[in-house]
């Protein structure tokens, strides 16, 4: 198999920027991916970034939410990812990197603190999902990781939801006729690694240590979650296949 190489966009200026990158890693092990990262602090949010790029894959934000536009450079952020979309580039959105996708392309983005979703949950797929060449794959209900207070309740115009939540309904989305898919749950996270996610972020995101307690021990493996991202990289990414338009 040919060699591919993704562009990873990190939003991290702390620890977690490596154990991010090495989860993404350890998850794709199998497939023969180039990687290279972009940091949005130092490096160029424009198309000499893109030179040479396969994918995109925008990944999350620990201390940054796109509904309190607390990026200094978030407007810069959201035109780099249009420039994505608009070139065809493939592009895959993980939670915050799903919220950038979908306010960059009109859709929106809200902060509620009272729906979070932090450690393991379930998402079951929309009827959509079946036409999906990712998640058609999927099991109705699955288990995820997850760790977010913003949702995304509006996505883009054209976008079809393939999965929702009982605490935030749209999951996934996708663009028909384009190589671009938004997850809200972190694919690149076992159950190990959103402990030890979440125990850095612990104050953000969570509020004593009862809770904090009652989320580890609720951790569940998820499987299925890290088949998608598989999926997005082979399916869509390297083979081209996209859903349908209609």
């Amino acid at each position: 198999m040919k060699e591919f190489t993704i562009l990873l966009v990190q939003v991290r200026d702390d620890e977690i920027l490596e154990q991010e990158y090495n989860c993404y890693v350890d998850k794709l092990a199998e497939q023969p991916i180039a990687w290279k990262r972009l940091s949005v602090f130092t490096d160029a949010l424009d198309a000499s970034s893109l030179e040479g790029i396969d994918a995109v894959l925008f990944g999350g934000a620990g201390a940054y939410n796109i509904a309190l536009n607390d990026l200094p450079n978030q407007d810069d952020l959201l035109a780099f990812a249009r420039l994505v979309v608009e070139k065809r580039i493939p592009i895959f959105g993980v939670c915050y990197g799903a919220h950038v996708l979908t306010a960059a392309l009109g859709g929106e983005v809200v902060r509620d603190e009272e729906r979070a979703e932090v450690g393991t949950y379930t998402v079951t797929l929309t009827p959509q999902a079946a036409q999906c060449p990712v998640f058609s794959a999927r099991s109705e209900t699955f288990t995820v990781q997850q760790g977010h207070k913003d949702h995304m309740t509006r996505v883009p115009e054209g976008a079809v939801v393939l999965a929702g939540s009982e605490r935030s309904p749209i999951q996934a989305w996708t663009l028909p006729g384009a190589p671009v898919y938004a997850v809200q749950f972190h694919p690149e996270m076992n159950a190990q690694d959103v402990i030890d996610r979440v125990t850095f972020y612990q104050e953000l995101y969570t509020q004593d240590a009862q809770t904090f307690d009652k989320m580890r021990n609720a951790t569940k493996p998820s499987p299925e979650a890290t088949e998608v991202m598989c999926d997005v990289v082979e399916k869509v990414m390297r083979a081209g296949t996209i859903f349908p338009q209609a």
